[in-house]
């Protein structure tokens, strides 16, 4: 049975650690109060989990001040996932706060009191918290399987440490183990995937821009360098939208906000093609690299598409590409196309490479 505890006190301080050192990147990296009090819970965590290792005897008064410390460190790992997961509430989690501040007070006053008597104290600590966490707090938030089941697990792990201590059964201390192992891999699956949401979030940001759901400006430049340099470029069209009654009509919305409407209905007819990106204000380029048809064809093929979507008229520039011409000299002729279309009047798109202009029915002017 002392081989099983080993095991078992081994594998709660190595998830201990991962914890912790969880806790400790998330603090460096966004250095904030949330992060700086879930790392404090984990090392809490910590130093109770060596001390309850190291003792003994498990069924001591000193080994309730351990766990006394362990279950304070559990419930404000609870808090600061809380904020974490929901951090859209200001709920102030009183049961929450409460159970801490008792948790510290037993542990202070375990020292003096019988191990049975500690046991049940943190039984009805935990009992409190996760009954409010599971029948009051979760319904209303939004159950998380994984938050309900390490609340569970853990409260499981007091009731039967409350038991050993009354039987002195080593026994039930292994099988509570494995419900406090439980507990604690719940906790760090949860944190991990909600850290890479975080990270998947920050780098769709990065790259996105918000309002449009384009590419941003920077990573398009980035990504039509790098398809020019591999020669799978076809070609560079410029898309110019004209906000004229926008401009003009009083009380309107802004621009950013036009473009939040029709962005993303610009995004589903030019996305297939390539890489797009609001370049200006009123501007979109997009670098082709997925297409078959004539650049001419596929310019008037997206104008048609986006123009019976938008209540706003559009004209567009072209650019075909050539060995050598850096993308910035591409930009800018497909953009005084796109502007030469539009100052003219005609409906149609400019090739700046040919020299011409298409009008309505397609003939060269």
């Amino acid at each position: 049975m002392f081989s099983v505890q080993l095991v078992l006190y081994s594998f709660v301080l190595a998830l201990m650690v991962v914890l912790l050192t969880m806790g400790g990147m998330m603090y460096f990296r966004w250095r904030t109060q949330l992060y700086l009090t879930l790392f404090g819970a984990f090392l809490l965590g910590l130093l109770a989990s060596i001390g309850m290792f190291a003792l003994p005897d498990k069924f001591s008064a000193f080994y309730m001040f351990f766990l006394s410390l362990h279950t304070c460190s559990f419930i404000l790992v609870q808090i600061s996932l809380f904020r974490f997961l929901f951090n859209k509430r200001n709920d102030k989690l009183y049961s929450h706060l409460i159970g801490t501040a008792m948790t510290l007070l037993t542990a202070a006053i375990s020292i003096f009191l019988p191990p049975q008597m500690t046991n049940l104290l943190l039984l009805f600590i935990m009992g409190g918290v996760t009954g409010y966490s599971i029948f009051k707090l979760f319904p209303e938030v939004g159950m998380k399987p994984r938050n309900v089941s390490a609340l569970a697990c853990y409260f499981v792990y007091i009731v039967i440490n409350a038991a050993a201590a009354m039987s002195k059964m080593d026994s039930l201390l292994a099988v509570g183990l494995v419900f406090n192992t439980i507990a604690l891999l719940m906790i760090f699956v949860g944190l991990f995937e909600r850290v890479i949401e975080i990270m998947q979030a920050a780098a769709y940001t990065s790259t996105r821009d918000e309002i449009t759901g384009l590419y941003t400006r920077k990573h398009f430049i980035q990504q039509a360098n790098q398809h020019l340099l591999r020669g799978h470029a076809h070609g560079l069209i410029y898309i110019l939208i004209d906000f004229t009654k926008e401009k003009k009509a009083q009380g309107s919305l802004s621009l950013d906000d036009r473009f939040r409407e029709i962005g993303p209905k610009i995004h589903k007819y030019i996305d297939r093609f390539g890489i797009s990106c609001r370049y200006e204000q009123e501007g979109i380029a997009l670098i082709i690299t997925k297409s078959a048809m004539e650049l001419v064809n596929l310019c008037d093929s997206i104008k048609m598409n986006i123009e019976g979507e938008i209540p706003n008229t559009i004209a567009v520039g072209f650019m075909n590409i050539e060995e050598g011409v850096p993308l910035e000299q591409l930009l800018q002729g497909a953009r005084q196309g796109a502007v030469r279309a539009q100052t003219n009047g005609l409906d149609k798109m400019f090739d700046l490479s040919q020299s011409r202009i298409l009008s309505d029915n397609g003939v060269g002017l």
